[in-house]
């Protein structure tokens, strides 16, 4: 039982830590799965996109309209494969 306990402490530092990140970066990031499903973004890049907490789960091309570059969805695509 210790050992997991050791484990549950470790991977809530690390989420700790991950969450701190995303509250404070100035860089818009957004955190897709491979099927190009929203998981995460940044406050910046909820600013510049337009996005909704509700936006979380939802497909990235939903919100195409509020990316500046055409490619945007087409370079994802090519960096996951």
């Amino acid at each position: 039982m210790e050992k997991s306990h050791k484990n549950f402490d470790a991977v809530s530092e690390l989420n700790e830590l991950l969450e701190n990140y995303f509250r404070n970066t100035i860089i818009p990031q957004l955190f897709v799965d491979s099927d190009l499903v929203l998981r995460k973004f940044t406050p910046t890049a909820k600013r510049q996109f337009k996005l909704k907490d509700s936006d979380v789960g939802r497909p990235i091309e939903e919100g195409k309209e509020y990316f500046r570059f055409s490619t945007f969805i087409e370079n994802i695509r090519n960096v996951i494969t």
